[in-house]
């Protein structure tokens, strides 16, 4: 006889589903909270090995250009482990690194000067040795390529007046601006899309003669921009008689500066062999006319074009000006050729003091703006315009590139527009602020008058989107107020301007302004 199950044993059975089901759920459930923390300690680890990648390849910038591939890739090494000890917050309990972090420099290949670091670690489980899972092992990964410096048009303008020959650590001024500005050029110049020219100023500004600017043979200018006044009879004195010669004490001057030294005074003095000068052109160029003095004039550039100066022997030791020179091209110097950067730095060594004359910015400043503002006709570079090699507008737009002038100068203007256009087209020339034929009175107004046009000069360029850096290098004390007024009101910003006392302090100031054209790119 069959029996009939009882309700009672029907709920037995539901009541052991019930159960086993249960047991699964709260399995999966503890599981799942093992799994959840794993994951938490991937995303955690790969932020810290992120972090320490891009720490490492940040080390670019301030590493020495004579390290070694070694060094380099010790230095990446060291700084990323220690980033990652600085900000690995997992607790012992929950997850063991599996040794340190592994960093690799790839210095061939797709991926060309990238660092990659990779750490292994696990996740020490709690609920899943229920199933005999005691861990869950981790690999993380992440390549960076070094810093590359984005788009850049940059211009440097390097004060070589004689006071830059003073000593400054264990050389000179010159000595190490040279060193530090070869420096920014290598890190500029690793852009793909990189120009960067050179002004080197003190008192008139001196253009390269062979530039296609002048044809020597006719004495004549070759584009709209530059013009040509009178030829003047200059006769030079070959030998002169003299007599009854004896030595004073008398004023010279260094930068314009006036100090005693011995002068050299003679009864009679007479030329016995003058010789008419050859008449050339040597690459100085008088300044405008105010108001044109302060502006490059893009309104009009033909109707107020510079005047060429013929034949001054004040300019000759002047150091020729180096328009936009662009990654990727090529310059045959006599028989050798030269890479971009070569040829900046070949620019840069040639580079010497100016005996003669003092300092006058508002000019360095014109010409470095005038290379970096290119105007175009129909979308191509117009002539009309003095160094116009620049980027292009649409170029700007369409790459990104960021426009920067780099200010060096170690003293205040000591030179002043002088002649109320007097020169060839109503050009003038310059001179000494501190002339003893001015009075103090006389010698502050010109100052001024100076001061006033380099920060009209200086707004007007950051106004046109030119970051604007100023290094005041060595400021004497007495020019606290000059110094203050380049940060305050040159420089674009506090974080742009630069004091610097010593050469470590310059190599620094280069490092930042290299670094601020620089970014990382987290690859994987």
């Amino acid at each position: 006889m069959l029996k009939r199950r009882t309700g009672h044993g029907e709920r037995g059975v539901v009541a052991v589903i019930v159960a086993l089901t249960l047991v699964v759920l709260m399995t999966v459930a503890a599981l799942a909270v093992d799994l959840g923390r794993a994951i938490y300690v991937r995303n955690s680890l790969q932020i810290a090995v992120d972090g320490a990648m891009k720490a490492a390849a940040a080390a670019a910038l301030s590493q020495p250009t004579t390290y070694t591939t070694q060094q380099k890739a010790d230095e990446m090494t060291r700084i990323a482990r220690a980033y990652v000890t600085s900000n690995n917050t997992l607790s012992p309990g929950l997850a063991e690194l599996l040794g340190d972090l592994d960093v690799q420099y790839i210095t061939s290949g797709p991926n060309e000067d990238s660092v990659v670091g990779t750490q292994k670690a696990r996740v020490l489980m709690t609920f899943a040795k229920i199933i005999n899972v005691k861990e869950i092992p981790l690999t993380v990964t992440a390549r960076v390529q070094r810093p590359r410096p984005a788009p850049v048009e940059m211009v440097i303008a390097l004060d070589t007046t004689d006071s830059m020959n003073e000593t400054f650590g264990s050389s000179t001024k010159l000595a190490a601006l040279k060193s530090s500005a070869k420096e920014l050029v290598s890190v500029l110049m690793q852009s793909d899309y990189a120009k960067v020219g050179l002004v080197p100023f003190a008192w008139l500004i001196k253009l390269d003669p062979t530039a296609g600017y002048y044809a020597a043979a006719s004495q004549t200018s070759l584009v709209p921009w530059l013009a040509f006044g009178t030829k003047p009879q200059i006769y030079d004195c070959y030998k002169w008689v003299t007599s009854n010669c004896y030595y004073v004490n008398g004023t010279c001057y260094k930068d314009n500066v006036p100090y005693t030294c011995s002068l050299k005074k003679c009864g009679t003095q007479v030329c016995a062999d003058a010789r008419l000068r050859p008449v050339t052109w040597d690459g100085c160029v008088y300044l405008r006319p105010s108001p044109g003095r302060t502006t490059i004039n893009r309104s009009s550039p033909t109707s107020e074009p510079y005047y060429g100066v013929w034949s001054e022997i004040s300019c000759r030791d002047a150091s020729i000006i180096t328009d936009l020179v662009t990654k990727g091209q090529t310059f045959e110097i006599g028989t050798a050729s030269y890479s971009a950067e070569n040829y900046l730095n070949a620019k840069i060594d040639a580079i010497n003091v100016s005996t003669y004359g003092g300092t006058y910015i508002p000019g360095a400043l014109i010409w470095a703006w005038n290379m970096l503002t290119t105007e175009t006709s129909g979308g191509a570079p117009d002539p009309n315009y003095p160094l116009n090699s620049g980027f292009t507008a649409a170029e700007v737009a369409q790459l990104g590139v960021r426009k920067a002038l780099v200010l060096i100068t170690d003293g205040n203007n000591s030179s002043f527009p002088c002649c109320g256009g007097a020169y060839a087209g109503g050009a003038e020339t310059l001179y000494a602020i501190q002339n003893k034929a001015y009075s103090a009175v006389q010698q502050q107004t010109h100052l001024d008058d100076v001061t006033k046009d380099m920060v009209t000069i200086c707004n007007d360029i950051k106004r046109s989107d030119i970051k604007l850096y100023v290094i005041a290098l060595q400021i004497s004390a007495t020019d606290l107020a000059y110094k203050a007024m380049l940060r305050d009101q040159c420089a674009s910003g506090a974080d742009t301007f630069f004091d610097v006392s010593n050469p470590a302090k310059l190599t620094e100031a280069f490092q930042t302004i290299g670094a601020s054209f620089s970014y990382n790119s987290l690859k994987e």
